[in-house]
């Protein structure tokens, strides 16, 4: 069970996440919920990398190093492989 909640912490950080948006309330967040893999009260490392792939791949879409498609192909991933219970 603890690779499904890891799983799932990393997709929720990464449909959060928009670039240039707060880390520290992202970080101060992730420390307010538990999870089997990151208990209360500790920095939940899985969900900020979510949030730092999305975050990259959002820029590289805005810089013009992806497109839509690619885009859309992402999400689309990340959606099926953490999301799904």
């Amino acid at each position: 069970m603890k690779i499904k909640s890891i799983l799932k912490a990393l997709g929720k950080g990464a449909l959060k996440s928009i670039p240039g948006a707060n880390v520290l309330t992202e970080v101060t967040e992730s420390m307010k919920e538990g999870s089997d893999h990151s208990p209360e009260g500790q920095i939940d490392i899985a969900r900020l990398i979510g949030y730092g792939i999305f975050s990259i791949v959002m820029l590289a879409f805005i810089f013009g190093y992806a497109d839509e498609e690619t885009v859309k192909f992402v999400l689309d991933k990340i959606v099926k492989l953490f999301l799904v219970d």
